[in-house]
This record gives structure tokens, C-alpha cells and sequence, in this order.
């Protein structure tokens, strides 16, 4: 009986002792999921609110163009057909050749309207030359984070390639709820070292966020309209698929369309990415939801002087020529040749 008394003793004891030994690991648990979060350093936890607001208003661009059919015999010379194929040529199932591309794109607010903006480059494959229609079997869509396994079909409503920018809409016009427009900050109040955050569709990677700082501004880059635009520099890893994503500040605010990378050893990214500046796409808005191909013409006034090279002995002279006001739209300025 004394022995029976004592091992339920020594249990109770043992039991006892468990429970209170799991308390502080209980404790420290609670304190290690806390103290994680407050570990975070405030530039960590800056980057998380960005993306965490405005990730959901950056879109992936998928541009789908079909070619001409062609034969599947088509690479074939007509003697190495065998005969009793040559009869079933004409009911063989014609090959399409499909052609696949993507990019970035964001959600921005023209006059109340909410709009989607890109790089020209991204959706050119998809466009007639001369006007903002798809040719014939291309097809251009976006997909939003709030809803990965959908595509939403777009058309295009305006251009400009001298500044390689690219104005959408979606066709059905319900965009995701959690999608916002991005406020649109001054690019020139840029500060070389301020941090940048970069969030877009690089190789197909959906809604992938880098930062780094901003390089430097005002690099001369040649666009897709070959004009040389003073761009953005950055060192947030910018790859292929990143082209027409938003580069933010640290408010969040937008400050460039991620555009090009400079990647002289043949790399994806070797620390230069240029992004278009903001003010250059605020200054082309109103004239790409106006619809057609614009060029910084139609925002900036330009003489309108033509000119050819002369030879003079030995020398070369570029001389301008004038033009009369019928020639030149910014006549109603005044200005004449």
C-alpha cells in the first residue's frame, strides 16, 4: 500500500512538473511570433505595405498573335511527297503558327476612368502599323493577382511610341475590387540612392517584387519611336517579362514604367534597368485615351523645319528649309520658316 502511494505521488510529481516546464516554451512561442515582426526593419516593413496595397493593381500581359496557316507539308519539296499523300494534301489540317509573349502593366485613372498602362513594345507584335487595331488572330489579355487563373481581354486605345507607352481598357470593364489606381507621383523630384520598388511578370512569374535605389536620372536611352528620352536608371532587378510594370517609391507612388535593361555580358540583368519617368507618361495620358497613335510631337511643339546636306567644296552644311504654315500643324503659334 506505502508503495502504491508513493509511485502515485511520484507521478503526480512528474506530471506536474511537465506542465510547468511547457509554460515557458508556450511563452517563448508567443514571444518568438511578436518579437519576429518587430525584428523587421522599418525598410522591410515599408516594402511589405507597398506591395501589399498596390501589388494587386499590377497586371500580367499576355500578347497572343496567329500566323498564316501553312501546310503541314509546307517544307517539303513536292517530289519527296509520296504519291498517295499528295492526293490527302488538300484535306491535312493546315499548321498555325502561334507566336507568344508577355509583359507587365498597371492600373492608372484617366479623367475618372480607370485605364491600364504598358510599353508599346509589349503589345506592338499584336498591332496593325498604322492604327491601334489587332491584326488578324492576335489577341491581347491581363490576368490580376485577385484572380491568377482568369484572363481578362483588353483593347487598345491608344500609343505612343516615342515614349513607348501603351493605354488599355478592359472590354467587359469590371476590374478586380482590390485592384486601385496607382497615384502618379513627380519624376523629377527624383533623389539619385532613394529606394525603388519594382513589381511585374518576369519570365511569366507573376506579381515578382524587387527593389533597389534609383541609379540615376536623366539618361539618354533611345526609345521604341528611336527618340532618345531621359529615362530613370535602376538597380532593381528588371528581366525580361518586367517591361511596362510599375516602378514605385517608397509611398508607394508610381515614378517609371519599367521599359529596358542594358545587359552587356549577355546576362538577363546586370544591376541596368531604365524605366520611362512618370511625368513623361502623365504628360501623355490625355492624348492616349483620346484614342490613335501619338508622338511627342502632340505634346511638345517642334518647328517643323526640314533639312538636307549640301556640299560646299569640301565641307558639308546641314541647312534648314523652311515651310509654310498649311505645311505645319503648330502654325496656329506664329511660327514660320
Amino acid at each position: 500500500m506505502e508503495m502504491d502511494h508513493f509511485l502515485r505521488a511520484y507521478c503526480r510529481m512528474q506530471l506536474l512538473g511537465l506542465a510547468l516546464a511547457a509554460v515557458p516554451f508556450i511563452g517563448l512561442a508567443q514571444i518568438q511570433d511578436r518579437t519576429e515582426m518587430e525584428a523587421l526593419l522599418d525598410d522591410e516593413l515599408n516594402t511589405i505595405a507597398v506591395v501589399e496595397r498596390h501589388g494587386p493593381s499590377v497586371v500580367a500581359v499576355h500578347v497572343t498573335v496567329q500566323g498564316t496557316p501553312v501546310s503541314p507539308l509546307a517544307d517539303v519539296p513536292e517530289e519527296q511527297v509520296p504519291e498517295q499523300l499528295r492526293n490527302l494534301i488538300p484535306f491535312l489540317e493546315p499548321r498555325v503558327p502561334v507566336q507568344q509573349s508577355a509583359g507587365s502593366g498597371f492600373l492608372v485613372e484617366v479623367d475618372g476612368k480607370s485605364r491600364l498602362v504598358t510599353n508599346f513594345h509589349v503589345i506592338r507584335s499584336a498591332m496593325d502599323n498604322a492604327t491601334t487595331d489587332l491584326v488578324l488572330g492576335a489577341k491581347i489579355e491581363v490576368t490580376f493577382p485577385e484572380r491568377p487563373g482568369h484572363r481578362f481581354e483588353v483593347r487598345v486605345l491608344g500609343v505612343n511610341p516615342s515614349f513607348d507607352l501603351a493605354l488599355l481598357e478592359l472590354t467587359d470593364g469590371n476590374y478586380p475590387a482590390s485592384a486601385l489606381p496607382l497615384d502618379i507621383a513627380d519624376s523629377d523630384a527624383l533623389k539619385v540612392g532613394q529606394k525603388v520598388i519594382a513589381i511585374g511578370n518576369p519570365f511569366g512569374l507573376a506579381s515578382t517584387v524587387t527593389s533597389g535605389i534609383v541609379s540615376a536620372v536623366g539618361r539618354l536611352v533611345p526609345s521604341v519611336g528611336q527618340i532618345s528620352i531621359p529615362m530613370i536608371q535602376t538597380d532593381a532587378a528588371i528581366n525580361p517579362g518586367n517591361s511596362g510594370g510599375p516602378l514605385l517609391n517608397s509611398r508607394g507612388e508610381l515614378i517609371g514604367v519599367n521599359t529596358l535593361i542594358l545587359n552587356p555580358a549577355g546576362r538577363s540583368f546586370a544591376g541596368l534597368g531604365f524605366a520611362v519617368p512618370s511625368n513623361l507618361l502623365a504628360e501623355a495620358l490625355a492624348n492616349l485615351d483620346l484614342g490613335g497613335i501619338s508622338s511627342i510631337s502632340d505634346t511638345r511643339p517642334s518647328l517643323g523645319v526640314s533639312g538636307r546636306q549640301i556640299a560646299l567644296g569640301s565641307r558639308r552644311r546641314f541647312t534648314p528649309i523652311g515651310c509654310t504654315p498649311e505645311q505645319h500643324r503648330h502654325s496656329r503659334h506664329g511660327l514660320e520658316g
